[in-house]
């Protein structure tokens, strides 16, 4: 066994001598990190590779001869690591700062400062849209019924009668103001007395309070239900209302279409007609009409007017009828043009307006224009703009924010 190893030994020396220096180390690190061995053959192999090792190679240190090269090395040091000074804190900018004893607090809301709460935010709502142009005719008919209701009230006939037991803070029916008198105040309401009336103020939105209430829209806002309905209502003024609607020939309605412009191009049609009647040569007759289609695209008028005189009527029909042209047929002839009072101004102000969308549609159609482009399709004379406003403003200030 022992020739085997010195054998082994000698190929290892001639091969690489670093591999026998690491082989050595090992060798000595394990006699000092292991008990005394007692094994004799042992003994006299370990030995055998003292006296094998070359002269030029010195036996690798052991644990503790290591331990005291690297403690000889920290002395000869320029400072002392057995007493290393405190790190030094410092701020952001580097200038020093007293150490935190305790753990640092950081508060939710810094003192002084005001915690705003961050809230979802609500679509804008369109200023002028068809749909809240219904919103609008809605609240305007809903004021409107609550004044009739109030002023026909039958709670109101016995407190008439005794006067005596009336509270001074309810109107009698004599106080109440009449609701087809346009100069009548619009602010008042049974359940206050005229000193108690409403101010504008009153409708001014509460301090404090988030509500997405809002006033009727505006006159530049409002679309033409709304407009319309007032312009009806200001001709009411001027004279008996009169409903009208007149069907078109067939080469009026393709000449309209071909325009590109109906309603400039009806609407200068009418009043042409109306103006070459010797009848109403020195008369003047509002009026308004709108454009309307049926499902199959015909095109006809629905329109109102206000006469002074009732003797001007049958002039006023004759000039329509010539508006519409001549039919080439005398079947159906008697239903080319219909003029009747207005029984129900507010319901026929808004009925021509109810197919809006496909009327505009089929105009466009018909003159060939790009499927989002401008249509008009009511109009009306300029002496009833100013009243309407007037009109508008204060139902819009009476009715308030809602």
């Amino acid at each position: 066994m022992l020739a085997r190893v010195q054998a082994k030994i000698a190929d290892i020396k001639a091969r690489n001598r670093e591999t026998w220096h690491a082989m050595r180390a090992l060798d000595l690190s394990s006699t000092q990190l292991t008990p005394a061995n007692d094994d004799a053959e042992l003994d006299a192999l370990l030995a055998t590779l003292d006296e094998a090792a070359p002269a030029d190679v010195e036996p690798a240190p052991g644990t503790g001869a290591i331990d005291a090269e690297l403690d000889a090395l920290l002395a000869d040091l320029p400072f002392d690591l057995a007493h290393r000074p405190a790190p030094v804190v410092t701020d952001l900018d580097g200038n020093p700062v007293e150490e935190p004893t305790a753990p640092l607090s950081i508060p939710m809301q810094a003192p002084g400062l005001k915690q705003e709460t961050v809230t979802r935010q609500r679509p804008a709502r369109a200023r002028k849209s068809q749909a809240r142009d219904l919103e609008n005719r809605v609240a305007r008919m809903a004021y409107r019924r609550s004044r009739v209701t109030s002023a026909t009230s039958p709670l109101a006939a016995p407190l008439a009668q005794n006067p005596s037991s009336t509270p001074s803070n309810l109107n009698t029916p004599s106080d109440l103001p009449d609701p087809s008198d346009p100069n009548a105040p619009t602010d008042l309401n049974p359940s206050t007395s005229p000193t108690q009336a409403k101010t504008p103020n009153a409708l001014a939105k509460t301090k404090g309070r988030k509500s997405r209430a809002r006033l009727m829209a505006s006159w530049d806002e409002a679309g033409e239900l709304t407009k319309l309905d007032y312009v009806n209502r200001a001709g009411a003024h001027q004279g008996d209302a009169f409903a009208w609607t007149l069907n078109l020939a067939p080469d009026v309605e393709k000449a309209a279409n071909d325009n590109g412009r109906p309603l400039d191009h009806l609407w200068r049609r009418v009043n042409s007609c109306l103006a070459r009647e010797p009848a109403l040569a020195s008369a003047s007759v509002p009026l308004w009409l709108v454009l309307e289609t049926t499902p199959a695209g015909r095109l006809h008028i629905h329109g109102g007017l206000f006469v002074a005189n009732p003797e001007l009527l049958p002039a006023i029909e004759r000039a329509l009828a010539k508006a519409g042209g001549e039919w080439g047929a005398t079947a159906g002839r008697e239903h080319q043009l219909d003029v009747g009072p207005q029984r129900t101004p507010d319901a026929w102000a808004a009925y021509p307006l109810w197919r809006q969308g496909q009327t505009r549609r089929h105009l466009r159609e018909a003159a060939g224009l790009e499927p989002d482009a401008p249509v008009r399709i009511a109009t009306w004379s300029r002496g009833l703009t100013a009243d309407a406003k007037r009109l508008h403003a204060e139902e819009r200030r009476a009715i308030g924010r809602r």
